[in-house]
């Protein structure tokens, strides 16, 4: 679970107090989305890490010209952050700025690159980048590439891909989890291209993102146990 960050997503805040506070013990990391960041803004994120301790991921998803990145960021300055995400798709010149305002003012966050959404699947992924979903070795390689030489320190992609930038340093994060029963009942919701969560530890996962997995599950207890590789 130290490599588990529990997505609190569809949660008010008084769910997520409530939540954190019986399973406390069971979840180290946990990742706040846009939805709940623009409900309840920065107070709310500073109120939850000096309440439970836990690692924050806050998931933004950041992409706009570089200027308005780089001021985004830094208008997070102050927060104890350990992930925070932009799209790799911003470009070079976007990813570098943000690099440089994440160093000045959130010196203890790495940045994360979305690389392609895990709710894409082939068709999508064919109609919005052209991409093939068979051949994404060559796609996977460039937004890893440019997110290592851009100064961005890990990369947000599905555990499918993970064999394709095995050999490049960066922290590597994977949404898109489910539990292996959950997957033979066709269980994934909005998620397409989905892994459980042994198979992406082996194939080289740093951290894994789960949500609904636990935060719907009617015994979270049994989850974590799973999850206790």
């Amino acid at each position: 679970m130290k490599k588990v960050f529990v997505a609190l997503d569809g949660m008010t805040a008084e769910e997520v107090k409530v939540f954190l506070t019986r399973y406390s013990d069971d979840i180290f990391c946990i990742k706040i989305g846009l939805e709940l960041y623009l409900k309840e803004g920065r107070p709310f994120i500073k109120e939850i890490k000096d309440s439970f301790g836990k690692d924050i991921f806050l998931d933004l998803k950041l992409h706009d010209i570089p200027v308005t990145v780089a001021k985004s960021i830094a208008s997070l300055s102050g927060l104890d952050l350990k992930f925070l995400t932009i799209h790799l798709s911003g470009g070079v010149q976007m990813l570098e700025a943000a690099a440089v305002a994440a160093k000045e003012h959130l010196p203890g966050c790495t940045l994360l690159g979305v690389s392609y959404l895990t709710s894409l699947g082939k068709n999508e992924l064919h109609d919005i980048y052209n991409i093939d979903i068979d051949q994404m070795k060559t796609p996977m390689t460039k937004m890893a590439l440019m997110a290592k030489q851009s100064g961005i320190g890990g990369m947000v992609l599905s555990a499918k891909e993970l064999n394709h930038i095995s050999d490049i340093k960066l922290v590597k994060v994977c949404p898109g989890i489910r539990l292996s029963s959950e997957i033979e009942k066709g269980q994934c919701q909005d998620q397409k291209r989905v892994v459980d969560p042994n198979t992406a530890f082996k194939d080289g996962a740093d951290f894994l993102v789960m949500g609904r997995s636990i935060t719907q599950s009617k015994n979270p207890e049994a989850v974590f146990k799973e999850l206790d590789l």
